[in-house]
């Protein structure tokens, strides 16, 4: 059984998460200013910190909005055939566009065969993105995205895995 959010608990945990980007974005914001009028160059990485950070501020603020038309029930739902493979590698192309830090990794565990359900794409689309981007949202960058999908009898099964890769370093 799915556990059924208060909606009060829904923006406090929202809160909450919109609090750790946003602070991190202030404090680069901070560093970049005092660096800027110290006439240092910053680093970069500072840049991919702030856009990093903000696109998660997005991603919550679309999932904020997505609960509030799930409260309002004015979801609309349009199913059709869909390719399971088709559409997660869809999904990956997505992925490597809007992180271009991670790696992403499709595994098709079963034998060649379509996979076909009937769904409504984007509301699929927006489940499994919520998924993973609620993983990815407690990774460091660099992590590795393997998503596996298997069919076993009437059931598919996507299993996403997260593997942070460890810096290599030269032995001295």
């Amino acid at each position: 059984m799915i556990p059924v959010l208060d909606p009060y608990d829904v923006i406090s945990i929202t809160g909450h998460d919109l609090a750790t980007p946003l602070t991190t974005i202030t404090g680069a914001l901070q560093y970049l200013e005092s660096q800027i009028q110290s006439d240092n160059v910053p680093d970069t990485k500072w840049i991919s910190i702030l856009k990093h950070e903000s696109k998660k501020m997005v991603m919550l603020i679309h999932q904020m909005q997505s609960f509030s038309a799930l409260e309002r029930r004015t979801i609309r739902y349009t199913f059709a055939s869909l390719n399971v493979e088709d559409f997660i590698m869809h999904i990956i192309d997505i992925l490597k566009r809007t992180y271009p830090n991670y790696t992403f990794m499709f595994n098709r565990i079963t034998k060649y065969q379509p996979i076909l359900v009937i769904a409504d794409q984007d509301k699929l689309m927006q489940a499994i993105l919520f998924i993973i981007n609620a993983l990815i949202f407690t990774k460091p960058i660099n992590t590795s995205v393997m998503i596996r999908l298997r069919k076993r009898l009437s059931r598919i099964i996507l299993r996403i895995t997260l593997d942070h890769a460890s810096p290599i370093t030269k032995p001295t």
